[in-house]
């Protein structure tokens, strides 16, 4: 293993174009990769990665043929859209992101595309639409959600991919209050509301493509489930 920044912290693990692992990070994802329903073949397919992190789902669409991707993500921790007067001390979560991604990009050679802002900014319709919108693991820290999802359509020419934990134990279509310390973490859904709010925003059908266990490098494991929403 080899990290060029011999950093502790890392959201994604990544591994090289030879299949060499780079460093570990807090999420592993390529053990759930089939649960994304994300085609292996993209080519000439554009492609946009809401919340890129450390660029997990752009590169890997990348290595699959996609003609265009474009990642999005925060410049600093000032723009996470937190809660007001609420202290956080923890790591400079999109300042470590931004560092990796741009280590990676150099690695890999790659013509991923980086734009900054937030998915709750209009501004993201002047990056035009997408075969692909992927918009990963990002309703329990939006104070909007709905005016996110709405963005996410604009921003959808064929097919979305929505990744979300969900509330296992309540059937009913609801958002609960996530009672955390972290002035970024708000909500998270019960899995029947997900389809409910993407056809809301104007998505036509709605399809279930995965159900899985995301687990953190602490062990903590959260329950997850994949979308797909086509106009």
């Amino acid at each position: 293993m080899t990290d060029p920044f011999q950093s502790s912290w890392h959201y994604h693990t990544m591994y090289g174009l030879q299949n060499e692992l780079i460093w570990e990070g807090q999420y592993d994802l390529y053990p759930l990769w089939k649960c994304f329903g994300i085609p292996e073949n993209l080519t000439s397919q554009s492609v946009i990665d809401i919340g890129t992190a450390s660029g997990f789902f752009a590169f890997e669409c990348e290595k699959r043929g996609a003609s265009r991707v474009v990642a999005t993500e925060l410049k600093n921790i000032e723009n996470w859209d937190a809660r007001c007067f609420v202290d956080y001390a923890g790591v400079k979560i999109p300042e470590e992101n931004q560092r990796d991604f741009q280590e990676l990009h150099r690695l890999f050679r790659s013509k991923v595309e980086l734009h900054w802002g937030s998915i709750n900014d209009k501004a993201n319709a002047a990056l035009g639409t997408f075969d692909l919108v992927i918009f990963g693991s990002l309703m329990t820290h939006l104070r909007d959600v709905v005016l996110a999802l709405e963005n996410v359509r604009l921003l959808t020419k064929k097919r979305a991919v929505i990744i979300s934990s969900y509330l296992p134990d309540d059937p009913n279509p609801s958002l609960h209050w996530i009672q955390t310390d972290r002035p970024f973490d708000w909500w998270v859904p019960t899995k029947s509301l997900v389809p409910k709010m993407l056809r809301a925003v104007g998505f036509q059908r709605v399809e279930e493509i995965g159900d899985f266990v995301l687990i953190h490098k602490n062990g903590t494991k959260q329950r997850q489930a994949c979308w797909h929403a086509f106009p």
